[in-house]
């Protein structure tokens, strides 16, 4: 299986193991309706390899109080 997630576009982003969820209905329905796969990564190591992925994904993106939606999907066409 694979680790998969949403866009920061998305209002309730999930990063799940498993088949990527794009039906935006089963994405916001109630996470109890979803199944749930077990991963043998410790959660320590999944905190670092998220946290390096977005370091990586977003490096030279500058922050800003105001971002409008076209800036956001242009900073996530370039990753």
């Amino acid at each position: 299986m694979q680790w998969t997630g949403a866009d920061v576009t998305d209002t309730g982003p999930i990063l799940r193991l498993g088949p990527s969820i794009r039906d935006k209905e089963i994405r916001f329905d109630h996470p109890f309706n979803r199944p749930f796969y077990s991963s043998s990564i410790s959660s320590d190591a999944l905190e670092k390899l998220v946290v390096k992925f977005y370091q990586s994904a977003y490096a030279g993106v500058q922050p800003r109080e105001i971002w409008t939606w076209s800036d956001v999907r242009g900073v996530n066409s370039k990753r």
